[in-house]
Order: structure tokens, then sequence, then C-alpha cells
């Protein structure tokens, strides 16, 4: 197992271990609250202050995997590279399980009911008699299941409140994932056997990125490579080859933040890194944009197309491409407001119907994080000429698991864009 999978594992666990005193607190506290009422012998006192006691403890023990995460990590920090994932794990298990959390409070708000309904069947019995023993019970279970719907139901915003807040201000780190497999950049082209340039470009900003000009031999065009929100441009290697045999030169970079590259990321900031790489290939190398291919995946399809709709290119490739991030945020947490909480956009869906070259957009069925739904309406709202491809496979692997059909595509596509004599 990987590091990575094991620090996430080791998240989910000590979520699931600390949400156990929870649950038993919250059933516990129902029950005791209940038999409280028919015990002749309990005070006034521990008649009010029961209800308080056991929800503020079961908050606490609610907030327990996130605080036990924050001193995993620390504790953690100079022992274990990936030890942050043990947080996010915690974290990404609570927001994934939220529909969980919400169906065990209607399932205890059912219970509440159900004892509502006995409460009211008490209140009958004591119109038709007078003995006091009926009395006393039957009223006190009536006020105490109203009190605990109130609980129950602040007890649930506050958690929500605090998912949502915490969501709100880690949104970066759940979008973005340099260290995922890792940051360093541990392969080249050399690695393939292909001759390249170490770049470094400068970003209107002032930023430093870090990237790779892989020329071919048999040149048609040149590719400006922009990849996904995970690992760096080594991890890239099996399509910088598939370009090159294709006869493109390749001009991959890691957006600020990730491999070598400096400073942090941001979605403005990933636009300006795109911007710095085309500055480079048009003013630096003087290459006819007539010649480039802007392509993107993923990540990369979001700033690829933020290129491609302000300028004109050979052509434009987005392979898994999304609509938007709070499309797909809404996509995975659909209980909480993620469309007002989200502080990123990359507006695909706007953008594509600013484009003007040609355009193909690559999509697998089976793709498990971008649905190919998605794909489906960036090609509606894009204008001709346009194409779509359609790959097996999930969102990391459909075009290797597709290779032979995805590189045959993409040389018609290419025929089509960038004619070849002597590919005819």
């Amino acid at each position: 197992m990987s590091q990575r999978n094991t620090t996430t594992l080791t998240g989910y666990i000590v979520a699931a271990a600390s949400l156990v005193p929870f649950f038993w607190l919250t059933l516990g506290d129902a029950y005791g609250r209940f038999m409280i009422t028919f015990d002749p012998n309990s005070s006034a006192a521990s008649y009010w202050l029961e209800p308080y006691t056991g929800h503020v403890t079961g908050l606490v023990c609610l907030a327990a995997p996130m605080v036990l995460a924050y001193f995993l990590k620390t504790i953690m920090a100079n022992m274990l590279d990936s030890a942050r994932e043990i947080s996010s794990g915690v974290i990404h298990w609570l927001l994934l399980n939220g529909r969980k959390l919400l169906a065990f409070s209607v399932q205890k708000g059912h219970q509440i009911f159900n004892n509502l309904k006995q409460a009211r069947a008490g209140q009958s019995g004591e119109q038709a008699g007078s003995d006091s023993t009926v009395t006393r019970p039957a009223t006190r279970v009536l006020n105490m299941t109203i009190q605990s719907l109130f609980h129950l139901f602040l007890v649930a915003f506050v958690t929500w409140c605090a998912i949502a807040l915490y969501l709100y201000f880690s949104q970066s780190r759940l979008l973005y994932y340099p260290e995922m497999p890792s940051r360093t950049v541990n392969a080249t082209p050399d690695n393939i056997g292909l001759a390249y340039e170490e770049l470094q470009l400068t970003s209107s900003d002032g930023v430093r990125l870090h990237g790779w000009y892989v020329p071919a031999q048999e040149q048609r065009g040149t590719v400006l490579f922009s990849h996904g929100n995970a690992g760096n441009i080594g991890h890239r290697l099996d399509s910088v080859r598939l370009f090159n045999r294709l006869g493109l030169n390749v001009l991959i970079y890691d957006y600020r933040g990730f491999g070598n590259s400096e400073g942090k990321t941001t979605e403005a900031g990933t636009y300006l890194d795109g911007q710095a790489a085309w500055t480079w290939l048009t003013e630096e190398k003087q290459i006819d944009p007539g010649q480039i291919v802007i392509f993107g995946r993923s990540l990369g399809a979001a700033i690829a197309a933020d290129l491609a709709s302000r300028y004109c290119a050979a052509a434009v490739i987005l392979e898994s491409a999304f609509t938007s991030v709070p499309d797909m945020a809404a996509r995975l947490y659909p209980w909480l407001p993620v469309r007002l909480l989200s502080r990123f956009q990359y507006n695909n869906l706007d953008k594509v119907s600013r484009i003007t070259s040609p355009l193909l957009i690559v999509h697998s069925r089976d793709d498990e994080i971008v649905p190919y739904e998605q794909g489906e309406r960036l090609f509606e709202q894009a204008h001709e000429p346009k194409q779509f491809l359609e790959l097996n496979g999930g969102h990391n692997d459909g075009f290797y698991l597709s290779r032979d059909h995805y590189a045959e595509s993409l040389a018609e596509f290419l025929q089509w864009v960038l004619p070849d004599p002597d590919r005819e």
C-alpha cells in the first residue's frame, strides 16, 4: 500500500473511531432522558440540566476527529512527509458521510416522534382517570420530546456550520494536490529517450515556473500541455512521448506550487502560468499561434480553455474537463451550499463558448470523478468546428486504457487541423 493510501486510511479510521462516542452518547442521552421522566426520585435540576450535558458532550465528541487529526499531523510532521493527509482524510470522510449523519438525525427524529405519540396517549389516559402516577410521566415525556427535538436540531445545525466553515477555508487543499504522489520531479524526458530543454518561465506577476520543451524530429506543430491537479510534469511522460510521436514539439510546465515551480497555487495564478507558457512559445520561440495546439487535461483543461478563449490557435483539446468547480462541488457535497461557499470557479462552460479555434473534447463514459454529462454539456456549448472523442476507462487512466483508439483519433484530428503530407 502506498504512503498516501496508508495515511488517508489512517484518517478514515481516526474519524470513524472518534465518531463512535458521539453516537453512543447521543443514543444514551436520548434513552436516559426518556427514562428519567419515570423516576420519582429525580430532581428538577437533573431534569433541566441533563439534556444540555448530553448534547454538549456529543458535540465535543463530533469535533474530536478534527482535533485529533490536527495533533497527529503536528506530531508526525517530521516523521512522515504526507502526514497532513491524515487530517485531509478525516475531513474527507466527514464530508462524504454527511448524508449518513443526516440520516442518523432523521432516525433519531422518528424515535422522538414515537415518544411524542406515547406522551399523547398518556394524556388521553389522564382524561379517562385521575391517577397522578400517569399524569406526571406523560406530561414530562411530552416536554422532554420537544426539548430533544430542539437540542438535536441545534447540534446538527452547529455541526453543519462547522463543516461548511472548514470547507470554505480548505478549498485549495481539496482542489490542488501537488504532493500526490510526490512534488519531487523524479523523471525527465531522458528516461524515455527524448532530448529536451529545461525551462525557467516567469509569469507576469514575477513567479518563476519550471517546464520542459521537448522538440519532435518531424515537426508539424507544437502542443502547449497543461496537466491536472495532482503531481507534476514528471508524471506525464507517456503523454509527452505520444505527442512527440505525432510530430508535435511539447511545452509542458508546472503551475506555481507544483513540482519545481515557485509560489502558491491560486485560480488567477494558474491562468497567469498558462499565459507565461504561451508568451514563451510565441515571443521567445517565435512560433506562429497557427501552429500551436492548446491541450489541457482535467484541471489543465480549465487553463487551456482560458487561453483558448483569448487567443486563436491551430486547435484546442480539452480532455476530462469539468463544467465548473461549483458544479463539481455540488455533485460531491449536495447537502452543503457549495455554490455560495466556492472561492474557485474555473468556469469552463462559459469560456468554451468563446473558443473560435477547432475544438476536440475528450471524455470517458467511465469517468468516476468528472461525469460524462459535463463533457457533453461543454461540447453542446462550444461552437463549430468541433469534435467529440469518447474513451473507456477512469478519469486518470482513460487515455492509457484506450491508448490505441486515443492515439489514432488524435492523429486524425491533428491531420485535420495541422495537415502533414508525409502522414497521409
